[in-house]
């Protein structure tokens, strides 16, 4: 009796470790580990490698969405890039996604931007 509980407990432990093995090696894989959506409606998912932004819930009638559409092309593509390729606010897409390995440099010259004044000429134009 004492064989078949000891034998029952390692049959419990082995599932166990496969189900979390199983589920470890999902989470590394997976495209979005962190969903993040702000007050206005804005919504941000973080994984290994990406990370993607929706502004299709803010709403459209307010500055807001161009706002965060232009925020998230920005550091999606470098805003030299940003500018280079879209001439209006409207034709920003809506949702996008950025690598990491970008990402600091983007974050950086954004920065630069944002405190020299020539984040808000852009969006103004």
């Amino acid at each position: 009796m004492a064989g078949s509980r000891t034998s029952g407990l390692i049959l419990i432990s082995v599932v166990l470790i496969a189900i979390s093995i199983a589920t470890s090696a999902m989470g590394l894989f997976m495209d979005s580990w962190r969903t993040v959506e702000d007050d206005d409606g804005a919504e941000r998912s973080q994984g290994l490698t990406s990370t993607s932004y929706d502004c299709s819930g803010v709403d459209k009638d307010d500055d807001e969405q161009d706002l965060c559409k232009v925020t998230g092309i920005f550091i999606a593509m470098g805003m030299d890039d940003a500018v280079e390729k879209y001439d209006e606010v409207e034709d920003i897409p809506v949702s996008g996604v950025f690598e990491h390995d970008s990402m600091c440099d983007n974050f950086k010259e954004f920065g630069e931007a944002y405190n020299d004044g020539e984040f808000f000429e852009v969006i103004t134009h």
